[in-house]
């Protein structure tokens, strides 16, 4: 091989040697520039994660509050709380109240209480001026001996005022009243002992031979027990055949005849009729025509000043919250 074809093989090699070097001297130069692209990219994320993490720690700072503990014992440390799950905890408060308001309202019971009025019946039902107040019931009789409770008794049954029968029916129960606490028998038996269907009981403003409306209450429970076949008053065919109530007490047996039937509304009748146990004339006469106006049938029986009513009251699901009232007329 001629000297001139060497050198050019020489020459050719340390181009190609060249070329190399200088481009593993480039990659070499561009790995570097991206490790530092790199770690400028990571100490930015950085210092930006931290920027963040303070800024969130500031706003917690300034939008948390404290809520105390509501245990019974000593009041331990406040806790603090985000505005947000305070809100939540707020709305679930209000639930549970709201379905504690609900829960506390009885499908089976029968008792006066506190309604509200959401809108009011025709101008034609109310066009008699309404009694500001009735009158009040008669002064409680003083305290007396246990012989002398034996008599006042009806059989000598401790806080019996009576026995109330419906021929053809399963109405046949003592009558109780406890003036000390109203509703005690509403959910207790003669005997005092608790019991869920209670027993009929008469309202404890009335007293027996001098106020001239007896109120009585009980259950209209599903199996057939207590006030339930007053439910059955809704029919005239059944009114018919059974129009006597009779109401033994110490002082006898008095039969009253039924003279009307209502399907009572409490959240949206304005007429408090459970107030009026103890009437003047006025208030008696007043109470009548809303008695007969609200009637679901003509039965044609009159009462006057002077007559005793017996009203017996059970719920009826007619209305939410309503009542069934069968208003009898004291047979003279």
């Amino acid at each position: 091989m001629n000297s001139k074809l060497k050198l050019g093989l020489i020459v050719l090699s340390a181009l190609l040697f060249s070329a190399s070097f200088g481009y593993i001297v480039m990659q070499i130069l561009k790995d570097r520039e991206a490790e530092s692209a790199f770690q400028s990219l990571a100490e930015y994320l950085s210092e930006a994660a931290s920027d963040s993490s303070e800024e969130s720690r500031i706003e917690e700072e300034t939008t948390t509050t404290t809520v105390p503990s509501v245990a019974d014992t000593a009041p331990e440390e406040p806790v603090p709380l985000q505005v947000k799950k305070q809100n939540a905890i707020r709305r679930k408060w209000l639930i549970l109240e709201e379905m504690e308001s609900v829960s506390t309202k009885s499908d089976e019971t029968d008792s006066p209480s506190t309604v509200v009025i959401e809108e009011t019946l025709p101008v034609e039902t109310t066009t008699a001026v309404q009694p500001t107040e009735p009158q009040t019931s008669p002064t409680k009789p003083a305290a007396t001996s246990a012989a002398t409770d034996t008599g006042r008794f009806y059989n000598g049954i401790r806080n019996c005022v009576g026995w109330l029968r419906i021929e053809g029916t399963a109405i046949n129960y003592p009558v109780m009243q406890s003036k000390d606490d109203p509703e005690f028998y509403l959910h207790h038996a003669v005997s005092g002992e608790y019991s869920y269907p209670g027993v009929p009981f008469l309202d404890a403003r009335c007293e027996i031979g001098v106020s001239n409306n007896l109120i009585i209450y009980g259950h209209n429970m599903k199996n057939g027990t207590m006030f339930h076949d007053l439910r059955y008053y809704a029919s005239k065919d059944f009114w018919q055949g059974h129009r006597r109530i009779s109401l033994a007490t110490v002082s006898g047996t008095a039969e009253y005849e039924v003279m009307a039937v209502i399907q009572y509304n409490t959240n949206r009748d304005p007429f408090r009729i459970y107030a009026y146990t103890a009437m003047d004339e006025a208030t008696f006469d007043w109470f009548l025509a809303q008695v007969h106006t609200r009637q679901i049938y003509e039965t044609g029986v009159q009462a006057v000043f002077g007559d005793e009513l017996l009203t017996l009251s059970t719920c009826d699901w007619t209305y939410e919250n309503g009542r069934l009232l069968v208003i009898a007329r004291r047979i003279r």
